[in-house]
């Protein structure tokens, strides 16, 4: 079940700051005055209120020594089935960067970022933003004139706030499959009607206010479906205690209580 989308300035600037507070990477380009004349590079990227603090590389990127700030634009897509309706939306954000302070990365860590740098010193830089620009996807369910790019007024995408639930569904459904396993094992086999015994495994996709998308693995295969919440939730931890109620409801029914013997 998708949200309704608002395409004003104002609904636009909401899906632009709940863009940028979902996002954990994206691309960067920066007018860097080399060969190339512009420099693409995947970042790590966090919210920092509507402002965008990126992490690179130290070594190679030439850009962090110039000796004024350069133009940059960060790329990034809403996350599918967040919620929000930003399915195929994208977002670019452009500004000038600054150099905020350098790091050592320890041995062993890694970064949110899928196209990790891997190198013993990387820089943050903030991105100010001057210029948002957000691509609306062509869809047969959208009139022509929704489509295409807009640039949304910077003071509409200042006084945005953004829709922490659908920026968060992401993580929160990757930190329920990792580390849930067993409870969403257990709730998967109580909404398939099946002994825990008979279930591999289950695992969430699609997470919103309004529903879920549970994949249970039975002894026939993988089967997909959609949970509608009895009614709209507000908080992660909503979605904890309807597992854990449905769950434990599934071992009563199970296991039912014994009848007393009657007293002599």
């Amino acid at each position: 079940m998708n949200a309704q989308v608002h395409f004003d300035d104002e609904g636009l600037a909401t899906q632009a700051r709940t863009i940028l507070a979902g996002a954990d990477c994206g691309n960067l380009l920066v007018a860097d005055g080399g060969p190339t004349i512009c420099s693409e590079t995947t970042v790590s990227v966090r919210d920092d209120g509507g402002e965008a603090v990126m992490t690179v590389p130290t070594a190679g990127t030439i850009w962090l020594t110039a000796p004024r700030p350069r133009w940059g634009s960060l790329v990034l897509k809403g996350a599918v089935d967040s919620g929000a309706g930003l399915a195929g939306v994208g977002l670019t954000l452009s500004g000038r960067l600054h150099r905020l302070g350098r790091h050592s990365v320890p041995d062993g860590a890694h970064s949110h970022c899928s196209a990790h740098h891997g190198g013993p010193e990387l820089t943050q830089v903030a991105l100010r933003v001057e210029e948002v620009w957000v691509s609306c996807p062509r869809l047969d369910s959208l009139p022509p004139a929704v489509s295409g790019v807009r640039q949304i007024p910077l003071l509409s995408y200042a006084s945005a706030e953004p829709d922490l639930f659908a920026a968060n569904s992401r993580r929160v459904t990757a930190h329920l499959n990792r580390f849930h396993s067993e409870q969403l094992r257990g709730w998967g086999a109580a909404c398939a009607g099946k002994d825990v015994r008979d279930v591999a495994g289950a695992s969430l996709t699609g997470l919103t206010r309004n529903g879920v998308r549970l994949w249970v693995v039975g002894r026939n295969g993988a089967s997909g479906t959609y949970l509608e919440f009895p009614s709209p939730i507000q908080r992660f931890d909503e979605l904890g205690e309807l597992i854990g109620d449905t769950v434990r409801a599934a071992r009563v029914s199970s296991n039912p209580p014994s009848a007393e013997p009657p007293s002599s």
